[in-house]
């Protein structure tokens, strides 16, 4: 459960196992999401960019496609899809909007702060250094972003099975 970056930076032991338990927190009603939209047979636009979306982004978070790759580009490509959606969500007036509103500000500040660089070492409080500590807010922040944005899901699936009634 540890993350690739593991071998390099050498993290605090359990780095990482907090936002990939959101991964599969977040796949649950992503799948189901899928299959409402498959199951209606019809979908917008809209429906098919919020399903699409946190599918490309778990798909790279889980093979890590972003690492060391131009990660400001991917950053910068998942910033700009989320205001776009999230701008339509708010535009039409969809209920659960400030979920996927929510979400998007806690990755994007899980975003931010794997930028922020602390020294290995220095002062160790409550058994984690700032590094660690450094470590574990980005991902107590993606894991939150990931609930949110499971949630979100979760009524848009809702909403689609019951317009199929």
């Amino acid at each position: 459960m540890l993350r690739d970056r593991a071998a390099i930076e050498n993290p605090p032991p359990l780095a990482g196992l907090i936002s990939n338990i959101g991964i599969v927190m977040l796949g649950i009603p992503l799948v189901l999401l899928w299959i409402a939209l498959l199951k209606s047979g019809t979908w917008s636009k809209l429906e098919l960019a919020t399903v699409a979306l946190p599918t490309l982004i778990v798909a790279d978070d889980l093979a890590m496609l972003h690492e060391g790759r131009g990660e400001m580009l991917f950053y910068a490509g998942y910033a700009a899809a989320g205001v776009w959606l999230a701008g339509l969500q708010v535009l039409r007036s969809r209920k659960q909007s400030w979920l996927l509103l929510s979400a998007f500000a806690c990755l994007g500040a899980a975003m931010f702060s794997d930028f922020i660089r602390i020294p290995k070492g220095g002062q160790d409080f409550m058994g984690l250094t700032a590094w660690g500590a450094r470590a574990f807010a980005e991902d107590a922040l993606k894991f939150m972003g990931y609930a949110l944005l499971a949630a979100h899901l979760y009524c848009c699936a809702k909403e689609v099975l019951q317009r199929g009634e």
